[in-house]
C-alpha cells in the first residue's frame, strides 16, 4: 500500500514540478498551493514564502547527498570510482531536477536564490576533495594532482552534463549518460593516474 503524502510532502512535491516547468518567476503560491491540492492558506501555514520551499528542497538534496556519500565505497580505481561519482550525481540531478534548472534560469535574478543554489556543488566538491586526496595518498591518483582543482573541473563536467542532459534535449549535444560516463569520464580519470 502507498504511503499518503503529508502535507509538507504534498507542497514540496507540487513547487519541484512547477519549478521544473514554469521557473521560479513563474511559480506562484497561489499555483503551487493548486498543483499541492490544499487553499493558499494552508501553504503559509507550512511554509513562510517561496525561499523557504526553496530552502526546504536544497536541505532534502543536502540529505540525499550525505546518505550517498556515506555509502560511496572507493574501490581504488579511479576510473570506475569517478565513473560511480558520475552516475550518482546523475541521478541526483534527475531526482532533483528543479533545484538544478532554477539555478541555470532564475539564481542571477535572485541573489538569496543563487546562495542556496550554490551549496549544491559546493557540498560536492567538498566531498570530492576529500575523497580525492584519499586517492592520492593512496596512490590511485597521480601525487601532482591538485586536488582543488580537479574537483573544481570535474564538477563542471558532470554538471555541464547534466544541464546540458535536461535544457538542449534533442540538439545533438546531449549525449547520452552512458556514452558520457564511458567517453568522457573515464578520459578525465585516465588522465589523472
Amino acid at each position: 500500500m502507498a504511503q499518503k503524502l503529508t502535507t509538507d510532502e504534498k507542497i514540496l512535491n507540487a513547487f519541484s514540478k512547477l519549478l521544473e516547468e514554469n521557473g521560479y518567476t513563474e511559480t506562484t503560491t497561489k499555483k503551487i498551493a493548486q498543483a499541492a491540492g490544499v487553499n493558499e492558506s494552508t501553504l503559509f501555514r507550512h511554509f513562510k514564502d517561496k525561499e523557504q520551499l526553496v530552502n526546504e528542497l536544497v536541505q532534502k538534496y543536502m540529505s540525499d547527498i550525505d546518505t550517498a556519500n556515506a555509502g560511496f565505497i572507493a574501490s581504488g580505481d579511479i576510473v570506475s570510482d569517478l565513473m560511480q561519482v558520475a552516475d550518482i550525481y546523475n541521478q541526483f540531478v534527475e531526482t532533483h531536477k528543479a533545484l538544478f534548472l532554477i539555478g541555470m534560469r532564475d539564481s542571477f535574478q535572485f541573489p538569496k536564490l543563487k546562495e542556496m543554489i550554490i551549496q549544491l556543488p559546493m557540498k560536492l566538491k567538498k566531498i570530492l576533495i576529500s575523497r580525492m586526496t584519499e586517492m592520492k595518498r593512496s596512490g590511485e591518483i597521480n601525487e601532482l594532482v591538485n586536488v582543488d582543482i580537479t574537483a573544481a573541473n570535474y564538477i563542471t563536467l558532470i554538471l555541464g552534463h547534466a544541464l546540458i542532459q535536461n535544457i538542449y534535449t534533442g540538439t545533438g549535444l546531449d549525449i547520452s549518460q552512458t556514452d558520457f560516463v564511458q567517453k568522457n569520464v573515464r578520459n578525465f580519470a585516465e588522465y589523472l593516474k
